[in-house]
């Protein structure tokens, strides 16, 4: 951490002055300065509309806070705590998201194309009509996570895992897995209600409510047309 960078920081927070800081960002573009915030404790603040693109935020400590229409294109949070932080339609494009944990956070209608988000924890987070385009997703927790209207085309995945509609589901190529029932997409197309009330938990009133939602899903993690 550049303590000079830390402390212009804070004096913009309490001076409720995001235009200063984006001032400052400008200039320090201008001249080649790297701003680096590594390490830096911002628990709890409002950074809303700051310009953070390119700055080095690794292993920092952001928690709960509110970074809602901020820009943090091609940014470093490698390794940062930003579980419950308000991320809502953010610019994240090209950043460094790996080992980050992002449980609990709001990044609805967030660009996070082609960011690397290798072994991050998004558990219980929304990212309900963000853009995960050509991004790393291996090893990443999604339970529970609300994954509703997102761009996930030529996303890394090998393969999904979370928690939705009461079930732990598994998708990985040509194949779902519900719970205990594991079967190719197109035997869960064709099944009739009686085959699916023959199986474990799962009823036919529950998959005809859910089956094209799930389907869909499939379709968008591993770019296969259902």
């Amino acid at each position: 951490m550049n303590n000079n960078h830390y402390q212009l920081l804070l004096f913009c927070i309490e001076q409720d002055n995001n235009k200063l800081w984006n001032k400052i960002k400008k200039q320090c573009d201008k001249n080649g300065i790297k701003i680096d915030l590594s390490n830096s404790n911002l628990r709890g603040f409002n950074l809303c509309n700051f310009n953070f693109r390119c700055v080095n935020l690794s292993y920092s400590n952001l928690r709960c806070v509110n970074l809602s229409n901020s820009n943090l294109r091609g940014s470093n949070l490698y390794g940062s705590d930003l579980s419950g932080s308000n991320l809502n339609c953010i610019d994240l494009r090209g950043t460094n998201l790996s080992n980050s944990n992002l449980s609990s956070s709001n990044l609805r209608n967030s660009n996070l194309s082609s960011s690397n988000l290798r072994n991050s924890n998004l558990s219980s987070s929304i990212l309900r009509g963000s853009n995960l385009q050509s991004t790393n997703l291996n090893n990443v927790n999604l339970n529970g996570t609300n994954l509703s209207n997102i761009n996930l085309n030529s996303s890394n995945l090998k393969y999904i895992k979370l928690f939705v509609y009461k079930f732990e589901i598994i998708m990985i190529k040509d194949q779902i897995q519900i719970g205990y029932e594991r079967h190719s997409v197109k035997e869960w197309k064709d099944f009739t209600d009686e085959e699916i009330n023959g199986m474990h938990r799962i009823t036919s009133e529950w998959w005809n409510k859910n089956k094209i939602d799930i389907l869909n899903m499939y379709s968008n993690f591993v770019n296969f047309d259902v």
